[in-house]
């Protein structure tokens, strides 16, 4: 991830230092594709992370068949 994040870093210097508005469209059409890899690659990682979490502590959907004390929610 870390060739990723360079460009991401470099393209934002780009960004910056670029004085012609036509060189920054494509330095920013750049730049949002990069933030779009690296958020995807943000969400496989958490997303595995969830699972290898979850099949450890057990089923990731067991869901309790009774509201827990204090929580009756509805009833009076």
């Amino acid at each position: 991830m870390n060739n990723l994040e360079d460009r991401i870093q470099a393209l934002i210097a780009q960004a910056i230092s670029t004085r012609d508005s036509a060189d920054l469209d494509g330095v920013i059409r750049q730049l949002r594709a990069a933030l779009h890899e690296h958020a995807n690659r943000l969400r496989k990682l958490a997303a595995s992370r969830l699972v290898v979490n979850s099949s450890i502590q057990g089923s990731a959907d067991h869901i309790p068949e009774e509201p827990a004390a204090g929580n009756d929610i509805g009833t009076e």
